[in-house]
């Protein structure tokens, strides 16, 4: 018989209180303030609290769920987070330390009214001897959530990796400071984009308009690190691992991400029930081993986190759910069968041939837009005199060309914009005299994992020299006539 996977999670966790209110009639001391009624109210684990409970609600009573963290059972709220987390089946390893609290005022439809957080500092809590504690769990994989900066945590999960066989370690840092966990050969990172940015091993060339996998590279080139996921919001996640170099995405069917309160709890809870699996199933994994299984496991992930963000406030996920939406999740997830060109394509010559010959040959089965630009476009980019054949003749000819489905028309750098948002190509191919920064909405393909490709130029072909090569034969045979 197969035993059960053992997760710990180690870190600090926090009460979610959420009050539900109900607009009754306008204030008397501010006549523009509503006065809100009373209508229910939820008190759920919040923080590490929440990440152990989604783990242990994913499989119910097929997970062994261990929780290392900090509550006062004097507390009201600490009391109730027990009471549910015990509910669940999770093993709880208390510092007698007051949680903190979140409370969140929303209207009976969700819409989030105010926040009020009351922050209680860690200190310096006392656990039960750690080593032996640790040695008795002997878990698969560990989650480290320690939602601070300060070095509590960091130290405690030094002691749970003391052990014989120490666990897989996934860290979701929730702040910038990533290299005090280094010492701890953690299998991988999983944060949002800013903390990706803001991480202080992240390269200092790195700002927000870096593209996330460069800056996920930069922290590999100061860090002895597998792979890091990162969470990219309605966009989903994007996993990108040092050995072998590889590049992941799992899109979200997400449009907008409306209420991400503990999705991100959901989707590392996923990665390390699928990773606990996994080692209970196969045995210890090698670092190579254990990213391919996470790689395998960013769908049902990414599934977890649609689940949660399309629903009000903290909630559990199960396995069911991220079934209930598999559907959904695949289709986002299939590739956009669309190959997109753009340009003027003013006098078609064999540059441009050249050019859709190789978008023809990225994918055969795929679908090749061309999209043109208006007269008053090309007017604007290329100068008076210009277009040399009309937008009506331009797309006539660009039809007639081999290996071209379909050639759409835009006028503006904002419909541009649209139609790359509406198609979400798979690639967007350029002619290489477009570097790097300068193909309009090369920022945008990343959401949907696309790629820009450069194709070479043809030496000494374009639409500018053909017609300065036609004006000068135009000028020497009039001088040849005046002779």
């Amino acid at each position: 018989m197969i035993r059960k996977p053992r997760i710990v999670v180690v870190g600090r966790s926090c009460a979610d209180v959420t009050h539900f209110l109900s607009p009754r009639k306008f204030c008397s001391e501010a006549a523009h303030l509503p006065t809100y009624e009373m209508v229910s109210g939820n008190i759920d684990p919040g923080m590490a609290a929440n990440v152990a409970a989604n783990v242990a609600s994913y499989r119910p009573d097929a997970i062994n769920v261990h929780l290392v963290t900090s509550m006062d059972d004097e507390v009201p709220y600490d009391s109730r987070v027990r009471e549910r987390l015990s509910s669940l089946g999770v093993f709880l390893h208390v510092a007698q330390l007051p949680m903190s609290v979140r409370e969140r005022w929303r209207s009976n439809d969700g819409q989030l009214l105010q926040r009020v957080d009351n922050n209680v500092p860690s200190g310096t809590a006392h656990l039960p001897p750690l080593a032996s504690m640790f040695r008795e769990i002997s878990a698969d994989v560990a989650i480290a959530a320690p939602y601070e900066v300060g070095n509590y945590w960091p130290s405690v999960c030094q002691a749970m990796m003391n052990v014989p066989s120490p666990p897989l370690l996934l860290v979701d840092p929730r702040n910038d400071v990533w290299a005090r966990w280094l010492a701890l050969r953690p299998l991988a990172f999983v944060p949002n984009e800013r903390e990706l940015y803001g991480a202080d091993i992240t390269s200092d060339s790195v700002g927000p308009d870096t593209h996330v996998e460069t800056a996920a590279k930069s922290v590999f080139r100061r860090a002895d690190l597998p792979a890091i996921i990162v969470k990219r919001g309605a966009s989903g996640l994007m996993m990108v691992s040092k050995s072998p170099p590889s590049v992941r995405y799992a899109k979200s069917p997400l449009l907008e991400l409306s209420d991400p309160t503990g999705a991100g709890d959901s989707v590392i809870a996923v990665l390390a029930c699928l990773l606990a699996r996994a080692v209970v199933v196969q045995g210890p994994l090698t670092s190579p081993v254990a990213c391919s299984v996470l790689h395998d496991a960013l769908l049902p992930a990414v599934s977890a986190g649609y689940v949660a963000a399309s629903r009000c406030g903290t909630t559990l996920v199960s396995e069911r759910d991220v079934r209930s939406v598999r559907t959904k999740v695949r289709c986002a997830n299939t590739i956009r069968g669309t190959i997109l060109a753009n340009g003027c394509f003013d006098l078609l010559h064999a540059g441009h041939l050249h050019l859709l010959a190789a978008a023809r040959a990225l994918d055969p089965y795929a679908k090749l837009l061309v999209a043109v630009n208006s007269d008053e476009d090309v007017r604007r980019l290329k100068g008076r005199g210009r277009p040399f054949l009309s937008l009506r003749d331009r797309v006539r000819l660009l039809r007639t060309v081999r290996g071209v489905d379909d050639v759409a028309t835009f006028s503006g750098d904002f419909a541009l914009i649209r139609l790359i948002k509406a198609v979400q190509p798979a690639y967007l191919v350029k002619g290489s005299e477009y570097g790097p920064g300068k193909v309009f909405g090369e920022d945008l393909l990343s959401k949907w994992g696309g790629s820009v490709v450069r194709v070479p130029m043809l030496p000494g072909i374009s639409t500018t020299s053909l017609a300065a090569s036609d004006v000068c034969c135009e000028q020497e045979s009039k001088s040849h006539g005046k002779a």
